[in-house]
């Protein structure tokens, strides 16, 4: 089945929104630019990875307000994402724990400057990223930040080591697992870094946006199992929701029916605790400012989700159980790691 045809067949119906980025053409040529100073077109198939990616399209349909040195920083993100799931899925795909040290080593860099002489090529990559992404933010944010990204990072490890045992029990436990793993909640911090905003502590810690986040996060993931489970059953990973479900004695298509069912009642759901958002300003006693960055984060939270489904069914990324892995001895050797 080709990767056309199996997104067909994966079809989501719900009306998600998202704008687009007129920095399109700019930001390939600066992932193309990226991927040449930290030797990702060192290799044919790791490249070819990158190139059915497209992270400069997510973006750009996530960040269409971005300019210059503010979507760069976002582009940087994006490819840093894409060089960590391929070592996941190539390097230390057969033994996980091999990726600790590597692990350890970037999130070091969210707390210490390193020499970047010391640095692999995607530890370099990180530490320049996450220094540019927090110039002019408070320090409330950036350990914010830090955490997700603690989380993030780690979360690797932990999928790796809970796809060995198997199936997640049902589809709540799988989601609290792919959560942190996806990075979509340092997509989320970027959103604030990108325009210049910062969503004022108490509405960013309180249960109602915090279930927002949750919705908007499923959405994504439900939305990418879907369009990638021809792939990851063929691989063997487990971290799939339809698999998840099949498991569970569901035939495949009464899986795929119940995954897109969800996915319609969380973007409901979604909706109508949105519609709640505003109230919630006037109990919290926000000010003018705090009021419009929480109505504008919680609002771009839905239309992040929109631009994940827009770009998953435009990539070759997804759906082609053929599809070449990134090289696994290039990508341990950009992360500094024996083959």
């Amino acid at each position: 089945m080709s990767a056309k045809d199996h997104l067909d067949q994966a079809t989501i119906t719900v009306d998600l929104p998202h704008r687009t980025n007129p920095e399109l053409t700019r930001a390939r040529e600066h992932v193309r630019e990226w991927c040449l100073s930290y030797g990702f077109m060192n290799s044919t198939t790791t490249a070819r990875r990158f190139t059915d990616a497209d992270p400069a399209k997510i973006v750009c349909y996530a960040y269409p307000e971005a300019r210059g040195a503010d979507l760069d920083v976002a582009l940087d993100m994006m490819c840093f994402f894409a060089a960590l799931d391929d070592c996941f899925e190539s390097a230390f795909w057969r033994s996980p724990a091999d990726g600790i040290p590597f692990i350890r080593t970037l999130t070091s860099l969210l707390h210490e400057d390193l020499p970047p002489a010391s640095l692999s090529p995607i530890a370099a990559a990180f530490a320049d990223m996450w220094r540019r992404s927090t110039a002019g933010m408070s320090s409330a944010w950036k350990t914010r930040a830090a955490h997700h990204w603690n989380q993030y990072m780690w979360a690797y490890i932990s999928e790796a080591t809970s796809r060995k045992r198997g199936f997640e029990p049902d589809l709540d436990s799988y989601l609290a697992m792919r959560r942190p793993v996806s990075g979509i909640q340092c997509c989320f911090d970027m959103l604030e870094r990108t325009n210049h905003y910062e969503v004022p502590a108490q509405s960013w810690f309180h249960a109602h946006l915090r279930r927002l986040a949750d919705l908007a996060m499923d959405i994504c993931i439900l939305c990418n199992d879907l369009a990638s489970v021809t792939r990851d059953e063929v691989r063997g990973d487990t971290s799939n929701a339809v698999l998840v479900l099949m498991a569970h004695n569901l035939g495949r298509k009464a899986a795929e029916r119940k995954v897109r069912k969800t996915i319609s009642q969380l973007v409901e759901e979604f909706r109508t605790a949105h519609r709640r958002t505003r109230r919630l300003c006037e109990q919290l006693r926000l000010d003018e400012p705090g009021r419009r960055d929480t109505l504008r984060w919680t609002d771009e939270l839905l239309e992040f989700a929109g631009a994940n489904l827009a770009w998953q069914g435009e990539v070759a990324r997804y759906g082609e159980a053929s599809a070449p892995l990134a090289d696994a001895h290039h990508m341990a050797a950009l992360a500094h790691q024996s083959g």
